[in-house]
């Protein structure tokens, strides 16, 4: 798979904090600024209790390309 190629769901970011595919609630762990980047960041919704693995770049989230 090439380099920077996402084809995995995309996250929703409102107000800096990604929404929760599941429940739709903000996930506060971390704000998600334009310059924003991590890899393999592990993400625990508070409400719902799901738990995601996601690549943040230039402030877009996905799922993460990583194997676990």
């Amino acid at each position: 798979m090439k380099e920077g190629t996402k084809t995995d769901r995309m996250y929703s970011i409102k107000d800096g904090w990604i929404i929760c595919p599941n429940c739709r609630s903000k996930m506060h762990g971390i704000r998600v600024t334009p310059d924003t980047r991590a890899r393999n960041l592990e993400l625990r919704c508070e409400r719902c209790k799901a738990e995601y693995k996601l690549d943040i770049d230039s402030g877009r989230c996905f799922d993460s390309q990583r194997p676990d």
